[in-house]
């Protein structure tokens, strides 16, 4: 999918600790001088960003290049990252002025799930802007955003039966909000509302249209 023509959007972490949290900051944190304190409030949000460049023509411009610390810092997370229990992304791709009601509705979803089954452990939500003229169908100034959720998994209690149920109710809400999905994310079996769904639908026809008319 093409988004090169992303904004500097608001870009925020949100995120519902689990009840049993990993912790590899704590032995990565000794390595890094990029590592801080711990909050123990159960939401927190992302660091802000560098400040931008400024000099001569070049004010609120982002630096060309990563400090440091950025680097040392953007290395703690990969690592994290990968510690742990197993995890999953579920994507929705809905309009900007969608987009608030659809992530309260997806997360209010996923921690029923968690508190219904157990199956998940944390849920992390991420948020960012994006200008997309594929996903507007040719309008070079839609506006989307890109809600995407990082979720841990209990592998014994995330069946196949219940991570198809929780798929299909998070399809549900998408079609209600008018939100595509990340195709590669794990998305639902109907065909009907596959559709509904696939941003790629609308170029398909276009084609399937093209090819009877030739």
């Amino acid at each position: 999918m093409n988004s090169g023509g992303q904004n500097a959007a608001a870009n925020g972490v949100y995120s519902s600790l689990a009840r049993a949290l990993s912790t590899p900051s704590a032995r990565i944190r000794s390595w890094s001088k990029a590592s801080g304190p711990v909050s123990a409030t159960p939401r927190q949000v992302a660091a802000a960003a560098s400040e931008p460049a400024v000099g001569a023509g070049r004010s609120g411009i982002s630096p060309r290049y990563a400090t440091v610390k950025n680097v040392e810092s953007f290395s703690d997370k990969v690592l994290d990252a990968t510690v742990g229990e197993p995890t999953r992304y579920l994507v929705a791709l809905p309009p900007v002025d969608q987009y608030a009601a659809l992530s309260r509705r997806l997360f209010e979803l996923l921690i029923g799930y968690r508190e219904r089954f157990q199956c998940l452990t944390f849920v992390a939500l991420y948020v960012k802007g994006i200008r997309s003229t594929y996903l507007g169908h040719g309008d070079p100034d839609a506006r989307f955003c890109e809600v995407l959720f990082d979720v841990g998994i209990d592998p014994a209690k995330m069946t196949d039966e219940v991570l198809d149920a929780l798929v299909e109710e998070f399809d549900d809400i998408c079609v209600e909000h008018g939100s595509w999905r990340y195709m590669h994310s794990r998305t639902t079996r109907d065909p009907e509302k596959r559709r509904a769904v696939d941003p790629n639908t609308f170029y398909a026809d276009q084609l399937e249209r093209a090819s009877a008319g030739s």
